[in-house]
C-alpha cells in the first residue's frame, strides 16, 4: 500500500486524485485480493482528512473495486469461480467491442505505441520483472483501446480491470511460465494483420487462455484468504477506521 500510495496531495482535486491512484493501485496488483483497506490509513498516506479518501473508496465499493464486509470493514474482493466466469464473460464483451473501434482508427503513430509497449513487455517478462512486465502490456492495450475513441466504452473496461488485477497478481507468473498464452497477443495481431476477424479470433483465444488458467488456480488453492492475508500484513496497517 505504502507503494501503491505514497504521495502528499496539495491540490483541490483530493477525491479524483486518491481514487485514481486507489484505481492504479487495484489494476496491477499493489492492493491484491483479500486485503484490508483502511480509510485511515489511506488518509495518513496521503496526508490528509478522511473526508476525501473515504469518498474515494465509497466510489469504488460502488464500482466493485472494494467491498464492505459484515465485519464493517472494507476489503479487496475475492472472486471466486462464479465470479472469473462473469468477469470472464464482462471482458469478452467489453474488449470485442472496443477492438471492432479501434482498429479501423488506429494510426501509424499508434501502432508503433503499441509494438513499442508490447517490446518493453516482453524484455521485462523476460528478465523475470512480473510487475513491469504487466504495467507495460497494459499499456500497450490501452494505447491500443484509447483508438476507439469511446469513454464510455473505455470507463466500463476500466473497472473490469480493477477486479481483476488484484487477483490475478497471485498467478500471472505461474501463467506466463506455463506458456498458456498464445505466442502473439493479439493487439499485436491487430496492429500487424489489420484483419479484424483475426483480432477477434486471437483475442478470444487469449481472453480463454487467461481465464482457464485462472479457474484452475482457484481449483489448485482451494482458497486464497491465507497468501492475501499475508501480503496484506506487510502493505497496509489494518487500522480500525472505515
Amino acid at each position: 500500500m505504502r507503494d501503491a500510495v505514497n504521495e502528499r496531495l496539495e491540490t483541490p482535486q483530493l477525491h479524483a486524485q486518491i481514487y485514481a491512484r486507489l484505481r492504479d493501485a487495484l489494476i496491477f496488483g499493489r492492493l491484491e485480493a483479500g486485503q484490508q483497506v483502511s480509510v485511515r490509513t489511506v488518509a495518513d498516506q496521503f496526508g490528509i482528512s478522511v473526508t476525501p479518501a473515504r469518498d474515494a473508496m465509497r466510489q469504488l465499493i460502488w464500482e466493485g473495486g472494494l467491498e464492505v464486509r459484515a465485519n464493517g470493514r472494507i476489503y479487496v474482493p475475492l472472486l471466486d469461480r462464479a465470479g472469473v466466469e462473469s468477469l470472464r464473460d464482462e471482458s469478452r464483451t467489453i474488449e470485442l467491442l472496443l477492438l471492432a473501434r479501434a482498429l479501423p482508427r488506429l494510426g501509424a503513430a499508434g501502432a508503433m505505441e503499441v509494438e513499442r509497449l508490447a517490446a518493453r513487455a516482453d524484455a521485462a517478462f523476460g528478465a523475470g520483472d512480473i510487475r513491469e512486465g504487466l504495467e507495460c502490456l497494459r499499456a500497450a492495450r490501452q494505447a491500443f483501446f484509447d483508438a476507439s475513441d469511446c469513454p464510455w466504452l473505455l470507463e466500463i473496461h476500466r473497472r473490469i480491470l480493477v477486479r481483476r488485477g488484484p487477483q490475478s497478481i497471485h498467478f500471472i507468473g505461474d501463467y506466463l511460465r506455463a506458456r498458456r498464452a498464445p505466442k502473439v497477443s493479439w493487439h499485436l495481431v491487430a496492429v500487424r494483420t489489420r484483419d479484424l476477424d483475426q483480432a477477434r479470433r486471437a483475442l478470444i483465444a487469449e481472453s480463454d487462455a487467461f481465464f482457464d488458467f485462472w479457474a484452475d488456480h482457484l481449483d489448485r488453492t482451494s482458497a486464497m484468504e491465507g497468501p492475501a492475508a499475508g501480503a496484506a500484513g506487510n502493505r497496509i496497517a489494518s487500522g480500525g477506521d472505515r
